[in-house]
C-alpha cells in the first residue's frame, strides 16, 4: 500500500468469524478498524461491523486520522449507537490512523494495539477498558498516540493475544516478511488439531523504504 506493507488476517474457530477488519488507504496515510464481535450473544458480528462500516464512512467524511480524540469521540458514538441498534450485540474496537510521522487512534474492550519494537514492544492500548465493550451503553474508549514510530505495528483481537507467550508473540512479529510474520502469529495459537481456539484476527503495517 504505497508508503506502507500491510498483512492482515481474519479466521474462525467456527464456521464464521465474528471479527471484523479492515486497512484503508488515503493520500496521507493508513486507517485501521478491527473489531472482535462477542460470541455467545446475538448480534456480535453485526455490532462489529458496524464498527468497522463506521471507520469507512468516517474516512471518506474527512475525519482527523492523526487525532486520538476524534478516534474516542467516534468510539463512543458507536456505543451509543450499537446499544440502541435492533440487533444489538457487543464488539470491541480499535480505529487508528497511520502515517509515516505516527500512530494515533484509540480502542474499547480487550482488542490490542502494539508497537512492535527489536527490544520490546510498546503496548499502545494499554489504558484500555477491557469490559466494557461497544454494545454496552458504558464504553470509555482510551485514546493513544506514537509519534514518531518505529517498528511494526499490531492490531489483533484477544483470539491471537491470549493463546500465545508475549515473546512467541513479538518473535513472530518480526519476522521479516510481513506475509510469513502473520502467518506464524496465526500457528501460534493454533491447536495440535490445526483448529483455532478462538476468532482471530490481526493486522501487521510497517513503514516502506
Amino acid at each position: 500500500m504505497g508508503k506502507f506493507a500491510v498483512a492482515t488476517r481474519n479466521l474462525g474457530h467456527g464456521v464464521q468469524s465474528q471479527d471484523r477488519v479492515d486497512v484503508l488507504e488515503h493520500p496521507g496515510g493508513l486507517v485501521v478498524a478491527l473489531a472482535d464481535g462477542s460470541g455467545g450473544m446475538a448480534g456480535g458480528a453485526e455490532a462489529a461491523e458496524t464498527v468497522v462500516q463506521a471507520a469507512r464512512d468516517a474516512l471518506a467524511g474527512g475525519i482527523e486520522t492523526a487525532d486520538p480524540t476524534a478516534w474516542c469521540t467516534l468510539l463512543a458514538d458507536l456505543d451509543d449507537r450499537i446499544s440502541t441498534s435492533p440487533h444489538g450485540g457487543e464488539t470491541t474496537g480499535v480505529l487508528l490512523g497511520v502515517d509515516p510521522g505516527g500512530v494515533a487512534g484509540a480502542s474499547v474492550g480487550d482488542s490490542e494495539a502494539w508497537l512492535v519494537l527489536d527490544d520490546g514492544f510498546e503496548d499502545l492500548s494499554a489504558f484500555q477498558h477491557a469490559k466494557c465493550r461497544l454494545g454496552t451503553g458504558m464504553a470509555i474508549p482510551a485514546p493513544f498516540s506514537a509519534r514518531p514510530w518505529t517498528g511494526t505495528l499490531l492490531v489483533a483481537s484477544d483470539g491471537l493475544t491470549k493463546f500465545a507467550p508475549i515473546e512467541a508473540l513479538l518473535e513472530a512479529a518480526r519476522v521479516a516478511d510481513l506475509e510469513a510474520a502473520a502467518t506464524r502469529l496465526v500457528d501460534l495459537v493454533r491447536l495440535r488439531s490445526g483448529a483455532l481456539q478462538d476468532d482471530v484476527s490481526l493486522v501487521l503495517v510497517r513503514r516502506g523504504a
